[in-house]
């Protein structure tokens, strides 16, 4: 149904992250090295606990900017009569969200997340971005049934965040496939720019960081498509950079 791929537990490889159907477990495959993964979601937050729900639109997102990549769904049936057919898994379903605890273990915070998660809605696509450009993550939804929603979010930018857009000159247009690694407290966050991730969705084409508490990055390296690297180093935190390749920021 839905997927996405970020480095959910801080070895600098990517994951992947699945959504499925009517009972089966979504998956959340570490990446091992050398083209080996493993579903490490079992029956913990987030994979094991969707069986009944039909799992659409998603992303690994840093919603309160702590650093650490989150989990948000987007739920939703298929069939116009559920209950008929699956009883127990009716058609309008909740949306999820589940805060990583550091390292890959998350835990649901959907009952904390705001009034859109007391009720239950027939989930399709979800759109990731900066929407309010105020430093924290947003969600556009795009329901099966009933008007579009927007999921502002309120107080993740209370800690620290940087965005980058890429400017490719050498590279396609846009950056997309470019590595970034952001290096702060000692620590290296790495993304790697995707637009064309969720479920029918295009999202936000600004590499986001939480930074938690540091006010400055440390480094950031870019690894370019054509090949090009990047460096910056003493880059002030909580503001949206432009960075073209092999030129810098503005």
């Amino acid at each position: 149904m839905g997927v996405d791929l970020g480095d959910v537990d801080g070895d600098l490889r990517p994951d992947l992250w699945v959504t499925n159907y009517y009972l089966e477990n979504n998956n959340l495959y570490h990446n091992l090295g050398d083209g080996l993964f493993t579903d490490v979601a079992g029956t913990s937050p987030p994979g094991g606990v969707n069986r009944r729900q039909v799992c659409f639109g998603t992303g690994l997102v840093d919603l309160n900017n702590d650093g650490w990549l989150d989990v948000f769904v987007t739920s939703g049936h298929v069939l116009e009569f559920a209950e008929e057919m699956t009883p127990g898994a009716p058609r309008a379903q909740m949306d999820q969200v589940f805060l990583n605890q550091g390292a890959g273990q998350f835990r649901e915070v959907s009952q904390e997340a705001g009034p859109w998660f007391s009720r239950a809605h027939v989930g399709r696509g979800a759109a990731f971005g900066d929407l309010d450009n105020d430093g924290d993550l947003d969600v556009l939804l795009v329901p099966n049934e009933g008007p579009v929603a927007l999921l502002v979010n309120d107080g993740g930018n209370r800690a620290n965040w940087i965005e980058l857009r890429l400017q490719g000159v050498r590279s396609n247009r846009d950056g997309i496939g470019a590595r970034i690694d952001v290096t702060v407290n000692g620590r290296t966050l790495r993304r790697e720019l995707h637009s064309a991730y969720s479920y029918g969705s295009a999202n936000d084409l600004r590499a986001h960081f939480g930074l938690g508490p540091a006010r400055t990055v440390e480094r950031i390296e870019i690894r370019w498509p054509s090949g090009q690297v990047d460096t910056l180093t003493g880059v002030a935190a909580n503001r949206a950079y432009v960075v073209t390749e092999g030129r810098g920021i503005r």
